[in-house]
């Protein structure tokens, strides 16, 4: 195969319950010129069979074993990318699936916009419903710059948030070969998050990053066999893995660039492991680890409001370095502030905004309240679609177009949802810049 566009690279460890799945959405995809690297790391189950038998059977599958043991799969993706020949890198779970045109859109567009990185949206497939979640919580639209859809943009152009805009995580990336050899990026030997580095070095590492809005994977969750469902056996990887990043950042001379960044995604990736904790023991492990040591480390302890900037990550981090675990804890479990939800909702909008609320499920309630308790900001109106039923204080969404007001925050959980009522509020006239989204 001379001219290979994407080299696919699969880590396998005893996923023979979900690979089927995943090798068929990969070797029907639409664009065929391909090659999928799959690299079984000590399968004990039935894995290597399959690969071997998917081999046989089209050419464009290359199957490698990761002789060393190790914990992680950063090993075994490390070998599959030294031998992948793509002009651009894919790199996949064998427990998720993939839609057939994945690897053509994310291929052309990086083509057409001369891109290093295209970041695309994925679906959160539950795996005990069976059903895809939409969920505004893979890609952050609110973290991109301006015009993201339209053309790609420099690491630069979005340098505070550029560590934000998505998980972390590459199987929502297509990145190019040439940088990462150039580069020599690699994935971190860590239990957990071992494409950490290897994606965030890609971000800062670029000319271009181009975004994809449309969801063109299913990332499988709720099921055992992933790595994120077992983070409590490993509270030391919430600081290792940044502590390695920040020092590639300083090697790279990028770390006075982007540590603005940096800070923000260190103290969300602290939050997400800490709450993530199963039991005690490690809890306060982590807890401890943070308050005593790691949040001075990550420069996160010092840091300057305007650096973390999210009202939710300077009150946790706040609540951390004066606080006891027993008191976290309490706080957490009966839904105090920080915790209490009422300040997620808030990025992005000034102080003092006069805001028109659009609806009055759990979701919007909770907005309401929060506005009325903090009293940050004006409650202008609180429409919804169902207000004959609901009754007042909820109102006919037609009353926007008589009242004074900053912004409309559409407030629902679905994507689909959102864009009908900007829909609807578009064509009554109400200009889009004026609108906003807030879904959990």
């Amino acid at each position: 195969m001379p001219d290979i566009k994407v080299s696919v690279v699969m880590a396998v460890y005893n996923s023979e319950k979900y690979l089927r799945e995943a090798l068929d959405s990969l070797i029907c995809q639409s664009l065929k010129d391909i090659e999928l690297i799959l690299v079984d790391d000590g399968s004990e189950d039935a894995s290597l069979d399959i690969l071997n038998g998917y081999a046989a059977k089209d050419g464009r599958i290359l199957v490698l074993q990761n002789k060393e043991k190790a914990d992680g799969a950063a090993m075994a993706r490390n070998l599959g990318v030294s031998r992948a020949k793509g002009e651009y890198l894919s790199i996949v779970d064998a427990d998720d699936f993939f839609e057939p045109d994945m690897l053509e859109k994310a291929y052309n567009k990086a083509v057409n916009e001369k891109a290093d990185v295209v970041i695309f949206d994925a679906y959160r497939f539950d795996d005990t419903n069976k059903a895809d979640l939409c969920r505004n919580n893979i890609l952050f639209r609110d973290r991109l710059p301006d015009g993201y859809e339209g053309k790609a943009f420099s690491p630069e152009d979005n340098k505070d948030e550029l560590f934000r805009m998505t998980l972390g995580a590459a199987w929502n990336t297509l990145i190019s070969a040439g940088l990462v050899k150039k580069r020599e990026l690699k994935f971190m030997p860590f239990h957990h998050a071992d494409d950490f580095e290897f994606v965030y070095m890609a971000f800062a590492l670029a000319d271009k990053i181009a975004v994809i809005p449309e969801r063109l994977m299913h990332y499988r969750v709720n099921h055992a066999m992933t790595q994120a469902s077992r983070v409590s056996e490993w509270p030391d990887t919430a600081w290792e893995a940044m502590l390695s990043f920040k020092k590639r950042l300083f090697d790279a001379g990028l770390y006075r660039k982007y540590k603005t960044a940096f800070i923000r995604t260190a103290m969300s990736y602290q939050l997400f492991y800490l709450n993530a904790m199963k039991n005690d023991e490690s809890f306060v492990r982590l807890y401890k680890k943070l308050k005593e040591e790691k949040l001075s480390e990550l420069d996160i302890a010092d840091a300057a409001e305007s650096e973390l900037k999210d009202e939710e990550l300077i009150r946790q981090r706040d609540l951390i370095m004066n606080e006891e675990p027993e008191g976290y804890l309490f706080k957490k479990l009966h839904n105090l502030p920080p915790f209490d939800g009422a300040v997620s909702w808030k990025s992005g909008i000034p102080k003092g905004s006069r805001l028109i609320i659009y609806g009055a499920d759990r979701l919007g309630v909770d907005v309401v309240h929060s506005i009325l308790w903090y009293q940050d900001y004006k409650l202008v109106s609180w429409v919804d679609d169902q207000y004959d039923i609901l009754g007042y204080p909820v109102l006919s969404p037609d009353t926007v177009l008589n009242k004074e007001y900053d912004l409309i925050l559409i407030v629902s959980g679905s994507s689909e949802v959102f864009r009908k009522r900007r829909s609807e509020l578009i064509n009554k006239g109400i200009d889009p810049g004026r609108i906003k989204w807030q879904g959990r």
